[in-house]
C-alpha cells in the first residue's frame, strides 16, 4: 500500500511537471505569436511598434561663426526634422518631415522647438492629415535675453496611411527642435 502511494505521488508529480512545462510552452508560443508576423512566404518576422524621434540638424561653422537652422519661409510650411535619432519601422521621413501611420491605432506625438531668429517668437502646429490638432507657441518671455521656446503633445486615433507632421503658422523664423511619435 505504501508503495502504491509513492507510485501515485511520483505520477502525480510527473503529471504536474508536465502540465507546468506545457503551460510555459503555450505562454511562450502565444507571446512569440503576438510578437511575430507571417510574411507572404510563410516565414515569420519580429513585429515592432512604430516609433520615431528626430531633431533639426544644427550645424555650427567655426569659420564664419554661423549656425544652420531650419528656416521657415512661408506659412503652412512643414518643418523637416532631418536628423533621425530613432525610426523603428521607417515610417517618419527625414526628407518630407511627415510620419505615415502603418496601421490603425492610437499614437502619441510630441514636439519641442526654440525660435533663434531674434523675433518675438513663432507658432507651429502638429497636424493630422493637414488639420491642426495641437499648437506650439514659442514666445519670448519677460526676459528679453531668453530665446522663445515651446512644446506640446497629443494622442491621436490614426488610420493606416494617415499623416502627421509639424507645420508653421507664420513665416520668417529659424527654429531648432525635435519631433517624436510612437504607437501606444
Amino acid at each position: 500500500m505504501a508503495l502504491m502511494r509513492i507510485y501515485k505521488a511520483v505520477l502525480f508529480t510527473m503529471f504536474n511537471v508536465w502540465i507546468f512545462a506545457t503551460a510555459d510552452a503555450d505562454v511562450g508560443s502565444q507571446t512569440e505569436q503576438l510578437r511575430t508576423n507571417q510574411t507572404e512566404s510563410g516565414h515569420s518576422k519580429i513585429f515592432q511598434k512604430p516609433a520615431f524621434s528626430a531633431r533639426t540638424m544644427t550645424i555650427f561653422n567655426p569659420q564664419n561663426m554661423e549656425s544652420k537652422f531650419f528656416e521657415i519661409h512661408t506659412p503652412d510650411e512643414i518643418i523637416v526634422f532631418d536628423e533621425i535619432i530613432t525610426n523603428t519601422g521607417s515610417h517618419y521621413s527625414s526628407v518630407t518631415g511627415i510620419f505615415v501611420a502603418p496601421s490603425a491605432d492610437q499614437y502619441f506625438f510630441a514636439t519641442s522647438v526654440k525660435d533663434v531668429s531674434n523675433r518675438d517668437g513663432t507658432t507651429l502646429h502638429i497636424v493630422h492629415n493637414g488639420r491642426r490638432v495641437a499648437e506650439i507657441s514659442a514666445v519670448r518671455g519677460a526676459n528679453l535675453g531668453q530665446e522663445p521656446q515651446g512644446s506640446n503633445s497629443v494622442v491621436l486615433e490614426l488610420s493606416a496611411g494617415d499623416e502627421v507632421a509639424v507645420r508653421s503658422f507664420n513665416a520668417g523664423g529659424k527654429v531648432i527642435g525635435s519631433f517624436t511619435g510612437f504607437k501606444i
